[in-house]
């Protein structure tokens, strides 16, 4: 089994920039900064979308994750390829039955304003992810401890019946519902960081803000700009800060992809990842591809469906729209760096499951299902729209649906454009019709299918199948990989004939990285520590 990492909007896809010059001279750029400073300081800027939060326990997004994972430590960390190591644990003993796991914390650990930290800490913190009231998206994460799932629905309220609890101050005993092998890649990051209690019960909320701020990672936060900037420095106080090279760090957010590159172009950036302009990938030139690195990952890039719609709610009319869309002339003409059509709504190697052999694309059937299901004039087809947020590539997309639905199906197609914020806001709720989405890295398949099991708070297409919902059941309590690829291959069939979302693309990640910069490192789930990130001696 696999567990899935990050649920990132479409825009998602222009994660972490990072920024800084390395040039050795004195010489200044646009900005009035001498490029040879930030090497000789090791300091580096980023540049990303702005995260929507940077509590462990809250966040929703891939960008609050990215950087919360450089300022908090979990009990495992990660090395610079994205394997799990010990990070606040140092060890951890598995019981006979493999369903209790003990870990122990490092001695000495405290936060960054010189508080110990002890296990109770990861204690209070996971029951406080956990809580209903807290509002954690991704709550469902944690659902293999025993009586998880229960506490946060509300049906038990006493966190003496959940598996997890400190048994003095250096260990963390974790009881699971039942055998679970991937616990320490689960635990790995921000799952199982530590929150700072003694400063949430005095400021609540506001402890994220850079004044009351305290964290356990490699770097704390001390300044923020909503909408323009945040600072980060490294924590001296962290328990491996020898080898954190990096003394200090600035997040610039942008939402677009030709503001990143021209950062990268003027020398005001040193990687831009994912934000790299499509005419730049089409190019492919050495002056404009300089470190342009090109990886697949674990992810997929599709089409919400909101099947709540009344216009909608029809599986017909879904399954048209999905069979009128050429993926191939997408990936090949459109985004032209790396993608390759999806099928399933599950990363392709992920499982030895199988999707439904059928062609992708086929305008005809598409409009025999539409003829099936009684449109025409007296049922005309509706008048349905398409949101996305602010990116040249995410509109390029959409157009091309657009274009794409009118064509082989005669169906209008409003476009509606939003920025990053108010994007999340919107398809989230039930207001929205279409939208674009990317769900990327994880370790278990089987977390893929909180998009769409009822009742899940992934779940944004609104749609409840209890068909589906017993196969996902059963393929989380599956007693070998076999009979979880077995059902999973089931679950794909269903939502196949169903389509309550689109599948589009296996994602790939572009980066331009300036040479100078290392220890940024191709990885499963597309994350890259600024713990490991140094500049090479000059």
């Amino acid at each position: 089994m696999r567990t899935m990492r990050c649920i990132i909007a479409v825009s998602m896809l222009v994660a972490l920039i990072f920024a800084g010059a390395g040039c050795k001279d004195k010489a200044t750029n646009s900005s009035g900064e001498q490029t040879g400073a930030m090497q000789a300081n090791m300091a580096i800027r980023l540049a990303m979308f702005e995260p929507k939060n940077i509590d462990p326990n809250r966040i929703a997004e891939g960008m609050g994750r990215r950087v919360a994972e450089d300022l908090f430590e979990g009990l495992l960390g990660r090395d610079p390829h994205g394997k799990p190591i010990p990070g606040s644990a140092t060890s951890w003993d598995i019981s006979d039955d493999h369903k209790t796991y003990t870990f122990h914390i490092r001695k000495g650990l405290v936060w960054s304003d010189g508080t110990p930290i002890t296990a109770g800490d990861f204690e209070w913190s996971m029951q406080r992810a956990l809580a209903p009231k807290t509002g954690n998206s991704r709550a469902y994460m944690l659902f293999p401890i025993r009586n998880a799932r229960a506490y946060n629905k509300g049906t038990i309220t006493d966190t003496a019946q959940l598996g997890v609890r400190s048994d003095g101050e250096e260990r963390l005993i974790i009881s699971l519902e039942r055998p679970y092998p991937l616990l320490p890649e689960l635990l790995t990051g921000v799952e199982s960081a530590p929150t700072p209690r003694h400063v949430i019960e005095k400021v609540g909320l506001q402890w994220t803000r850079p004044e009351h701020f305290v964290g356990n990672g490699p770097f704390r936060l001390t300044a923020h700009r909503p909408g323009q900037d945040m600072r980060l420095e490294r924590n001296e106080k962290y328990w491996d800060v020898d080898n954190v090279q990096l003394k200090s760090v600035r997040l610039r957010f942008t939402t677009q992809s030709k503001t990143a590159y021209d950062w990268y172009r003027l020398d005001e950036v040193d990687v831009v990842a994912d934000l790299v302009p499509s005419e730049i990938l089409q190019k492919r030139h050495k002056a404009a591809t300089e470190g342009l690195h090109i990886h697949s990952y674990d992810g997929l890039f599709y089409m919400l469906v909101n099947t709540g719609d009344p216009a909608l709610n029809d599986p017909a009319l879904r399954r048209a729209i999905d069979l009128s869309v050429d993926r191939s002339r997408l990936t090949r003409q459109v985004l032209a760096s790396g993608e390759k059509p999806a099928s399933s709504f599950v990363p392709p190697g992920m499982t030895a499951a199988q999707s439904p052999r059928r062609t992708r694309y086929n305008p005809e059937q598409a409009r025999k299902l539409l003829d099936k299901a009684g449109y025409g004039k007296d049922k005309p087809l509706p008048s349905i729209r398409l949101a996305f947020n602010t990116n040249p590539r995410n509109r390029s997309v959409a157009e091309f649906i657009q274009r794409s639905l009118k064509e082989n199906l005669g169906l209008s197609l409003v476009l509606e454009n939003m920025e990053w914020k108010t994007y999340l806001d919107h398809i989230s709720s039930t207001r929205y019709q279409l939208g674009q989405l990317i769900i990327g890295g994880g370790i278990d398949p089987m977390e893929y299918f909180s998009l769409l099991e009822s009742g899940a708070s992934e779940n944004r297409s609104h749609w409840s199948d209890a068909t589906f919902d017993a196969l996902a059941q059963k393929g989380r309590n599956a007693s070998s990989e076999a009979e979880r690829d077995a059902l999973i291959t089931q679950a794909l069939a269903r939502v196949d004939e169903q389509m309550p979302i689109i599948p589009l693309w296996v994602l790939t990640r572009k980066a331009l990285v300036r040479p100078g910069i290392t220890g940024y490192h191709e990885t499963r789930e597309n994350l890259h520590p600024l713990r490991w990130m140094r500049w090479e001696k000059p």
